[in-house]
């Protein structure tokens, strides 16, 4: 096992400070008018120099969240975060936002902006659960219980994920959360739970992972549309991450199609993810993670 506490404690420290400005406003129709700014610490980097896409889901929606709500935001569950990822966030610079919040008895709408707004607008809002998705992840993860996988790939390094036919299986059990893949396991919270923050990380990577098995193409996230059943995953809980295979263009995303290395041009692609228990008995996160290709050299062999 690495010991990956001391990244653990600097990324859990960078988010606690991620909020350097926060102004609120409030008027008699139950709306919250906020204003502010972000410093994002450049041990959050996903792509060289800019905010890690999963912590983009994490801190434009639920950060601000928990900000507002003084019970916290678990009677807020399910919540559907979608966010729009149209331009990097930098490192280490203040970034500015501003954001809404309404509540009418039991339903609520969040919104926030970043930055420019057409490019980095974000919703949360009252989520419906993964209902016969779930059944086909859970037969689809059976039927790989007796088969070969086409191919294991360790992304960034350490973190398996085994490609079959239609699925893409991660599991994110106990010892890889507790240092067994480190490049994960610094996302994790310091008792080994999983969080919000870590899940998005976990089903960001993973998309990313199962297209550019498909395009042989890095890539980039442009739209997250996740909803969450729950936002903490005990450290005595093993779980497991899913991808569909069968992706499909995303006709809401609002960027161009892009040209593989081999010069075939491809649309903004989403993937179905999910995060459950083996059971399957409930699902933990579930929705779609929209990818675009980066028009760049051809992905090695074995890289993610």
């Amino acid at each position: 096992m690495v010991d990956v506490s001391q990244d653990r404690a600097r990324i859990s420290s960078a988010l606690d400070a991620v909020v350097e400005r926060l102004e609120v406003v409030f008027n008699g129709s139950g709306t919250q008018r906020v204003t502010g700014s972000m410093r994002f610490d450049p041990i959050l980097v996903g792509p060289p120099g800019r905010l890690h896409g999963g912590l983009h889901a994490y801190t434009r929606t639920l950060t601000l969240l928990e900000w507002l709500e003084i019970q916290g935001v678990e009677h807020l569950l399910p919540i559907r975060l979608d966010l729009g990822l149209y331009r990097k966030l930098p490192l280490d610079e203040s970034v500015a936002f501003s954001a809404t919040y309404t509540k009418l008895g039991d339903e609520y709408s969040f919104a926030s902006d970043f930055a420019e707004r057409d490019k980095l607008h974000a919703v949360a809002s009252r989520g419906t659960g993964v209902d016969s998705r779930l059944a086909w992840f859970a037969d689809a993860y059976r039927r790989t219980r007796g088969e070969t996988p086409i191919q294991t790939i360790p992304a960034q390094g350490d973190v398996p994920m085994s490609f079959y036919e239609d699925v893409v299986v991660a599991p994110l059990d106990r010892a890889m959360r507790e240092g067994g893949s480190p490049s994960f396991a610094r996302y994790v919270r310091p008792d080994g739970s999983l969080d919000a923050m870590s899940i998005c990380v976990a089903l960001d990577l993973l998309a990313a992972v199962t297209m550019g098995f498909t395009w042989r193409s890095w890539s980039f996230t442009a739209r997250i549309d996740l909803v969450f059943e729950s936002l903490v995953v005990p450290r005595g809980v093993d779980v497991i991450a899913m991808a569909d295979r069968r992706s499909e263009p995303d006709p809401d995303a609002r960027v161009r199609p892009a040209l593989l290395p081999d010069g075939t041009e491809v649309a903004p692609t989403k993937v179905r993810v999910l995060l459950a228990e083996p059971s399957f008995e409930r699902a933990i996160a579930h929705g779609t993670i929209t990818l675009v290709a980066n028009a760049g050299p051809p992905l090695p062999k074995h890289a993610t």
